[in-house]
């Protein structure tokens, strides 16, 4: 009887170690990031709590490939909300393509001295040390791509002390594919990829030089990183990306006008898939649409056409 009642408490110990031992439940996530193309970078991810507070802890960190694109494993289980954010690694190897006519910005060499960069469409820009994106996602799930730009990170600061709950979150994306005339959320639009092997997609081209004109138009900054908070205080301040003084008219002739060097510098016509003519008749005719909404002259009418930024 003795030995019986050994047994078996060896036998429930073994399983309660046995039970230690399996890992706990986990959720791969895939994504990418866009502003433009960041190779490089660190990506962290951290839990979203029942009450909407970001954890402090990184729970998994991640680097974005050559086409902005990252996948890691996240020790939560499926439908935890999470908040997600890009920034420059350590390493100091984290580098931007440029995708507006300039870029500039800043980094720190061995000794502590700030080198300042500036660069043109096409080229790379070494990731400002201060630059942040950042995306939440509602409900986490396997399979389902995080899309991280400009317009998710202005979400995501406008709710840093309490997240958005799924309804919240969704009512935010709608809202900004309305007013920019988008074929898609903001957290469906997929970079830009100037490699041999990127399938030509021309609504998400569309999307991608409307995003890129929003900024463009609505502010002129000194570098990337202030060029971007600098839009997200304008979201946060007008609730809305489009205003009286940064309408859709003006965004829709400026898209207009980068379609063409944006695709030639940054090569992503390398297919040759890309239809300019058909790509530029769809942006004018946003560009005439939205003129009429706002009593204003299209850009085709223009005594002086929008310059070929």
């Amino acid at each position: 009887m003795l030995n019986s009642l050994k047994i078996l408490c060896l036998i429930i110990a073994t399983s309660l170690l046995s039970a230690c031992d399996e890992p706990g439940p986990s959720t791969q996530v895939i994504g990418s990031v866009n502003k433009g193309i960041v190779v490089n970078g660190q990506v962290d991810v951290y839990e979203v709590a029942v009450d909407g507070v970001i954890g402090s802890e990184i729970k998994a960190t991640g680097s974005t490939d050559e086409m902005g694109r990252f996948i890691m494993d996240v020790p939560l289980p499926e439908g935890v909300r999470l908040y997600v954010k890009l920034t420059a690694n350590p390493q100091g190897t984290s580098k931007m393509l440029c995708d507006l006519p300039t870029c500039s910005g800043s980094s720190t060499d061995a000794q502590g001295n700030i080198i300042r960069h500036s660069v043109i469409m096409g080229q790379w820009l070494p990731l400002p040390d201060t630059f942040i994106l950042s995306a939440f996602v509602s409900e986490v799930k396997v399979g389902e791509s995080v899309n991280i730009n400009i317009l998710t990170h202005s979400v995501a600061q406008k709710y840093q002390e309490q997240a958005p709950d799924k309804a919240q979150l969704e009512n935010e994306y709608l809202q900004l594919k309305q007013e920019l005339n988008l074929n898609r959320l903001p957290n469906e639009i997929e970079p830009l990829s100037p490699t041999e092997d990127n399938v030509v997609d021309d609504a998400n081209i569309q999307d991608n030089l409307l995003v890129l004109a929003a900024l463009q138009t609505i502010e002129q900054a000194d570098n990337i990183t202030n060029k971007v908070a600098n839009f997200v205080e304008h979201f946060q301040q007008n609730e809305s990306v489009v205003t009286e003084h940064t309408s859709l008219s003006e965004i829709t002739a400026t898209a207009v006008s980068l379609a063409e060097p944006l695709i030639t510098s940054t090569n992503i016509g390398v297919s040759e898939g890309v239809d300019m003519a058909s790509l530029e008749r769809e942006l004018q005719s946003a560009n005439i649409v939205a003129a009429k909404k706002e009593n204003r002259l299209p850009m085709a009418d223009l005594p002086i056409s929008p310059p070929n930024l």
